[in-house]
């Protein structure tokens, strides 16, 4: 299967300028619309559905939780004030529009400072807790404010990168809630609606204070429509249906009685598992099962996502300080081939730049890198490597959006070799990898690899942004890459000032000037090579028939609140 069939061959930025709609800058109207279904199917109430995930859970407390695997899961029993439309199929690549959620509407100020909130009423927390303006205080306060008696270091270390820009939060009345600014910051919409690391949603204050914040992960306590049971580790977390849910926005379900999730590591034991009836559903399965999979019935669904799989070269290494040799790696590597060979066409390749497609500045325009082993080995040459090098990158066996990650590695070292370069592999388990990732930990290696993206256009600034390293204010940048123009051309982008009504880009809290700004931004670091781009994932699942209204969007989330089963 060639990437271009699910979409994103025909996105373009200026079609997606000239054909979006928007619904103005500066406010965010309040309201409900319903989701809808296909047609002829009417969602029947009742059932259970078995999902196994990739790997174990992260601990279930959505302000510090590590990975998407673990916040698709979290997601089910929480809500945030901001959430992207998880209702609505995939568009063109352009991810889902930003809803009021707990809040049911918002305004910014010109000078893009204040964030004033009204907040929906007469919404209460699994534990009856009213939801107010305190209670979301109370959130906001955990995560950043070092005074706040719950006040939770792992939440902030989390969160970081978007209090990083947080002034003042304060309540403003009952069910309104003030957010002021040290800086503009524009993506602030978009960052209270991403998950991973982390993710800003309303966990009840009765439940921390009963609790405390190591042991809430013990008792997830949201607004969501569906309410914690059990969690026994190694084995499974159950949910049950919310009955008291406030509908979410748009209004859908929730439908199943009971969610079971089973952390599964091995694809081919999710496939047999699916096979036998065990699983309903199941994600990142063996990708060459396709054909047979869709011969005996199960349906397999996948489609663009704002996912990239790569490598950050350490900085600190002298021989990755060398941009030569940073680029010569990138021509190495048959991406395509790769894609086609270990993940079958359920990945394609990175070819695009930093940023990842389902992103709002993604340009399908912009090439770079591509596979070209004699120019790869003319620039390592130049830079003193005629004979090639030794390094070692590093990886995990498993986890929250990896797909392959041992295949992938071992096709990569197997075409660095054809230049010469001797890439050793280190490999280990998903959690344990995930913490020493974000902690800053592989400062001794030649490359760390991740998988990740995001909606939102500063996951780039995140990623490789002098400030954002990892283990200093939340960054993603493993590396310790740093570009003083890059960066300064990222400030403008997050700066720029909020956009006028009628701006295509006004559903996400942007302006049209900050996403090309942002597009400018990936160019420029791409050429730059701060990482070796290897693919896009295609994030795919598969499930029985008898699983209903899935809806697939370009985010790495979806919501279980449509799923619906038919025994018919």
């Amino acid at each position: 299967m060639s990437w271009d069939r699910v979409g994103l061959g025909r996105w373009s930025r200026r079609g997606f300028l000239a054909g979006a709609g928007a619904t103005g800058a500066l406010t965010a109207a309040p309201g409900f619309r319903s989701a809808s279904f296909a047609a002829g199917e009417t969602p029947r109430q009742g059932g259970t559905v078995v999902y196994a995930m990739e790997a174990e859970p992260d601990i279930l407390d959505p302000h510090a939780c590590g990975g998407w695997h673990t916040s698709r899961l979290v997601l089910q029993m929480y809500d945030q004030l901001v959430e992207h439309d998880l209702t609505t199929p995939w568009q063109d690549g352009a991810p889902p529009k930003l809803v009021p959620s707990l809040a049911s509407g918002w305004e910014v100020s010109p000078d893009g400072l204040e964030y004033t909130f009204t907040l929906r009423e007469g919404i209460t927390f699994h534990d009856g807790t009213p939801f107010d303006a305190e209670a979301a205080k109370f959130n906001f306060d955990r995560i950043w404010d070092e005074d706040f008696e719950y006040f939770y270091p792992r939440a902030k270390a989390y969160r970081a990168a978007d209090i990083y820009f947080l002034d003042k939060v304060e309540v403003a009345g009952p069910h309104t809630l003030k957010i002021t600014l040290k800086e503009p910051f524009n993506s602030f919409l978009l960052r209270l609606a991403n998950l991973g690391p982390g993710m800003v949603s309303m966990i009840s204050p009765t439940a921390i204070k009963k609790h405390g914040n190591q042991e809430i992960a013990l008792h997830p306590t949201g607004t969501g429509p569906f309410k914690f049971v059990e969690r026994v580790p190694g084995d499974r977390v159950v949910m049950e249906r919310n009955p008291d849910y406030w509908g979410g926005n748009p209004k859908a379900g929730p439908f199943l009685d009971k969610i079971v999730v089973k952390p599964v590591s091995d694809a081919s034991t999710r496939i047999a598992g699916l096979r036998s009836g065990e699983f309903d559903m199941i994600i990142v399965p063996v990708p060459d099962n396709r054909p047979q999979l869709e011969e005996e019935g199960f349906v397999w669904d996948q489609g663009t996502v704002h996912h990239n799989w790569y490598w950050a070269y350490n900085m600190k290494d002298p021989i990755f300080q060398d941009l030569r040799v940073r680029q010569a790696l990138n021509y190495a590597v048959d991406r395509q081939a790769l894609c086609q060979d270990v993940l079958a066409g359920t990945a394609f390749p990175m070819e695009n730049g930093i940023v990842p497609p389902g992103m709002l500045s993604f340009d399908p325009g912009y090439k770079a890198y591509e596979y070209n082993p004699a120019k790869a080995k003319e620039l390592l040459a130049a830079a003193g490597y005629e004979d090639g090098f030794e390094t070692t990158f590093v990886t995990s066996t498993d986890g929250s959006g990896q797909l392959l990650p041992v295949p992938i590695a071992e096709r990569v070292q197997s075409d660095l070799s054809k230049v010469g370069v001797d890439m050793r592999i280190e490999a280990t388990e998903w959690v344990s990898y995930f913490t020493k990732w974000i902690s800053g930990g592989f400062k001794d290696v030649g490359a760390a690899q991740m998988s990740f993206g995001a909606p939102d256009p500063f996951w780039l600034e995140q990623t490789i942004g002098c400030t954002f390293h990892v283990g200093a204010v939340g960054g993603l940048n493993t590396g310790y890459y740093c570009n003083p123009e890059v960066d300064k051309v990222m400030q403008a982008a997050r700066q720029a000032p909020p956009p006028k009504a009628g701006d295509p880009y006004a559903d996400w809290g942007l302006s049209t000037e900050a996403v090309e700004h942002w597009a400018k931004a990936n160019r420029m670091a791409t050429e730059d090579a701060p990482l070796m781009l290897v693919l896009s994932d295609l994030n795919p699942f598969v499930y029985n028939k008898r699983v209903k209204g899935k809806v697939q969007t370009p985010l790495e989330w979806f919501t279980f609140r449509t799923i619906w089963v038919d025994d018919a």
